[in-house]
């Protein structure tokens, strides 16, 4: 929706659907906590990841991070959740594994200890290495967290704004579709996966 709003305004933007994670890397006992974009849906209406858009001269732009649906989220990262995240800059990262591909995943395919590395993500995303090239992960920095968005799609909406339903953000309608995404209990085509649990 924020992004048909920016298209009443002519501010031209797009949205992006991927992967990203939050930590602190000065207080690494903090933890982390992950919106990976390979992971396992909870029902069909249901969608992984996290979303945002790019408006330049702002490579991201983050209006729902602080207004998730957060549990068991350390009180020192919920403290330093910014009310919006625009960002005209961030380093360029390379995604690591677990940015990308959540435990669950990891865990349902049995992967191994040793295949926990920086090229898993592109194994289970083969075209994550194509995205990259034009969108490349960013680290953005904030009030002491490091935001690492790795970019996993571009998305639009066919409808104008006076289509785009007005409804709770519990709405499935306001979901969009997880064609791309793993549904619980499917099986993924990943050829590449040799440790997979179901063959």
């Amino acid at each position: 929706m924020l992004a048909r709003m920016l298209d009443r305004l002519a501010v031209w933007s797009f949205a992006v659907r991927g992967s990203l994670t939050i930590e602190i890397p000065s207080r690494p006992k903090v933890g982390k906590r992950y919106f990976p974009e390979c992971d396992l849906l909870d029902h069909e209406d249901n969608v992984t990841g996290h979303g945002w858009l790019v408006a330049p001269p702002f490579l991201i732009v983050d209006s729902t991070l602080k207004h998730q649906k957060w549990v068991d989220l350390d009180p020192v990262i919920s403290a330093l959740l910014p009310q919006l995240v625009a960002a005209e800059d961030g380093g360029i990262i390379r995604p690591r594994w677990d940015d990308v591909v959540s435990d669950t995943l990891i865990r349902k395919y049995n992967v191994p200890k040793s295949e926990l590395n920086s090229e898993l993500p592109y194994r289970f995303k083969p075209d994550l290495a194509r995205i990259q090239e034009s969108l490349p992960g960013r680290d953005v920095r904030s009030g002491g967290l490091s935001l690492r968005y790795i970019a996993g799609a571009v998305t639009v909406s066919d409808l104008p704004l006076e289509e785009l339903p007005l409804l709770s953000s519990d709405s499935p309608s306001l979901k969009p579709q997880a064609s791309s995404l793993l549904a619980s209990g499917s099986r993924m085509s990943l050829p590449h996966l040799p440790w997979r649990s179901d063959r």
